[in-house]
Formats: C-alpha cells, sequence, structure tokens
C-alpha cells in the first residue's frame, strides 16, 4: 500500500510510484471520483487539458465546439501526438479533414522528406484562420514530441542549425506559432552559449 500526507494548505504530493503507474506528468489533470457507500475515492488520470480551448469545451471566439479534444477539455497523449490526431480527434462528428504527410515537393518538384511530420486541417464548418491556429496548435505538440529543444547527455549537447530551425518554423502558419517556437530555440541558444 502507498501513502501520502495531506498538508496544512490541504496539497498532496503523488508518490511516484503512482505516478508511473498512472502515467502522471506535470500538467496532467487528475480526475478524483467519489463513492459514498464504500467512503473511498478513486483517482485517475483525465489528460491534459487541451492547447486549442485551455479546457472551456468551445472555441471561445467563434462559438463553436473543440474537435481536439471533443468538447471534453482533455486530451490524452499516452500514445504520441499523432495517434491522437489520427484516431482522438473525430473526423466525421466536426466534419474534420486532416492529413499528416512527411514528405514535400522542392522548387524542382522532387519529393524530400520534411524534417518531422506536418499536420494539415480542412473543414467547411470552421474558418481557414481558425484552423491554421489550431493546427499550429497541434503542430507545436509534434515539435515538442519529436525534436527536443535541446539534446544532452554528458558529452553531448545539440541546439538546432539555423537551417532546421528554418525547416521547423516552415511546419507552422501563423506568426504567433513560429514567434513562440523561434524563442524556445533561442533561450537555448542562450543559455548554451553562457556556458
Amino acid at each position: 500500500m502507498t501513502t501520502a500526507t495531506l498538508t496544512s494548505k490541504g496539497q498532496l504530493t503523488v508518490p511516484k510510484e503512482i505516478r508511473e503507474f498512472l502515467k502522471i506528468d506535470t500538467g496532467d489533470t487528475i480526475e478524483f471520483v467519489t463513492d459514498p457507500i464504500t467512503n473511498s475515492v478513486t483517482i485517475s488520470k483525465k489528460g491534459k487539458l487541451c492547447p486549442t480551448c485551455n479546457g472551456s469545451t468551445i472555441l471561445e471566439s467563434h462559438n463553436l465546439p473543440c474537435f481536439v479534444c471533443d468538447a471534453s477539455g482533455y486530451i490524452n497523449l499516452d500514445n504520441g501526438i499523432i495517434p491522437y490526431i489520427m484516431m482522438g480527434i473525430p473526423n466525421r462528428k466536426y466534419k474534420i479533414n486532416k492529413t499528416i504527410t512527411n514528405q514535400k515537393t522542392d522548387a524542382n518538384n522532387s519529393l524530400q522528406f520534411n524534417i518531422m511530420p506536418k499536420i494539415e486541417l480542412f473543414s467547411q464548418g470552421y474558418s481557414r484562420e481558425l484552423l491554421d491556429s489550431i493546427q499550429d496548435d497541434l503542430q507545436i505538440m509534434i515539435i515538442e514530441e519529436f525534436t527536443p529543444r535541446t539534446v544532452s547527455s554528458d558529452d553531448f549537447f545539440m541546439i538546432p542549425t539555423d537551417a532546421i530551425l528554418i525547416e521547423i518554423l516552415d511546419l507552422l502558419t501563423t506568426k504567433k506559432a513560429k514567434d513562440k517556437v523561434t524563442s524556445w530555440f533561442r533561450t537555448e541558444r542562450s543559455s548554451f552559449n553562457k556556458n
């Protein structure tokens, strides 16, 4: 049996073995379900707060249901972002078409591989502006999953080159998303240069 002690502020640290068992990480939401008959509480992982609607279940600026979390406010990334996009976002219910590609055509019409998978969303019911914003939210999650901002070990430290950063930024549509990703890498570079 695993136990934890409640602090005077009502806080509780979930023990490491429970966090590992539930695959809980920073930012995950924990659901507490009470059973008055047995006088017990069950905890389970609910998922991460949806980055698109921030848990509100609707896309407020357009007053439409959030299709990324299926209007639940949470997403479950236990299997990774790509399986979530392909299987977790209901296509028919919201009339969303989505593609994830790993190839692109260069100026000479030759096929090249993207630096990482690229997502594209299409819909008649959601504006292109809104889809671009949501597409970038999902693409940022792909970037976070597929390329850590730094890869380090005892004797190895890597920061993406400018050319790789340009390829990563080409996967994004909005200036806001490009600025966010650029700031990650600039922060890493300045930290590296200070050391």
